[in-house]
């Protein structure tokens, strides 16, 4: 495991330089942004074209 010292820049710090606005848009995911991804679960259309459906990723890759 990794030890964190103050000289290491925690995910959630907004970077130097950056503006309050470009970094909360940076992290902030709106509805409106977010589009369906039709591969997440392609397993099931490959099976019957009936299953197929789009999975909505809102936090991470499976959050």
């Amino acid at each position: 495991m990794t030890e964190n010292t103050q000289d290491t820049p925690r995910s959630w710090d907004r970077p130097e330089g950056a503006s309050f606005e470009d970094w909360m848009a940076a992290r902030v995911a709106r509805f409106s942004t977010r589009k369906y991804d039709f591969d997440a679960l392609k397993f099931q259309a490959d099976f019957d074209p009936k299953y197929r459906r789009g999975q909505l990723r809102d936090i991470g890759t499976g959050g």
